[in-house]
């Protein structure tokens, strides 16, 4: 389990809602009002709603704590798709949510994804994936990695 009480932190609530608007605004056209109220709820509380279904992708990027911890958390225990950390890995070459994330929690998505930065053939994840559990291990495609960093 994860301890989420820092959510409960007037000034931490106040600092995401300032996000929140940007959030909000790139959705709007996307969702329907009470879907981005669910989505809301979430990246307030880390909540998952029983009645809502929120993306694989949508519980990574907006999890209220974006570090290492969190994100084994959201890999091991919300992520129901194993195959979703071979996507956060090519998706997080080319698109970060810069408007939420500051660059040093890129920088540290890159190393927590990518590991000590030594060239490796394949990438493993730290913790269990998906609703089966079981650990991911990926091929890195060193051009198409490239490719897609290259054409951010």
């Amino acid at each position: 389990m994860i301890d989420l009480s820092f959510t409960q932190d007037s000034q931490w609530v106040n600092k995401r809602e300032e996000v929140w608007v940007q959030i909000e605004e790139d959705l709007s056209d996307e969702y329907r009002k009470k879907e981005l109220e669910e989505i809301k709820s979430y990246f307030f509380t880390g909540k998952l709603s029983s009645h809502y279904k929120l993306s694989d992708r949508a519980k990574f990027i907006y999890f209220p704590v974006q570090s290492p911890q969190g994100w084994d958390y959201v890999f091991e225990c919300l992520v129901q798709d194993p195959g979703h950390f071979k996507e956060e890995l090519y998706k997080c070459a080319s698109w970060a949510p810069r408007h939420i994330w500051s660059l040093e929690q890129e920088i540290l998505l890159w190393d927590y994804l990518l590991g000590d930065g030594l060239y490796q053939e394949s990438i493993k994840s730290r913790v269990p994936v998906g609703k089966n559990q079981e650990y991911v291990e990926v091929k890195i495609h060193h051009a198409k990695l490239m490719y897609i960093i290259m054409a951010t």
